[in-house]
């Protein structure tokens, strides 16, 4: 997930997605942002999409650049070995 801020929206079950975004985009036009920035919407995604979110924790005063190494370079292979795993 990229960018400044960002705000995950959670539906009922059963909400129609494009009346729910609609209404979404309606509001942000309402929204005061500083000069040169424009708000938007990510993609629709499904509980198929994204599925599992997970954080690195590390010891207090550890690298963030090893920290980084061991997502890259241990986490992430044993991540992908999974079947289904993208």
């Amino acid at each position: 997930i990229s960018g400044l801020s960002v705000v995950t929206l959670t539906f009922a079950d059963g909400t129609d997605d494009y009346f729910a975004r609609q209404q979404v985009l309606e509001k942000l036009q309402n929204v005061t942002l500083p000069t040169g920035l424009q708000p938007g919407l990510a993609p629709l995604t499904t509980a198929v999409g994204e599925v599992f979110r997970y954080i690195v924790e590390a010891p207090p005063g550890m690298d963030p650049n090893e920290v980084r190494a061991l997502q890259d370079w241990v986490v992430r292979p044993q991540l992908r070995i999974v079947s289904g795993v993208a």
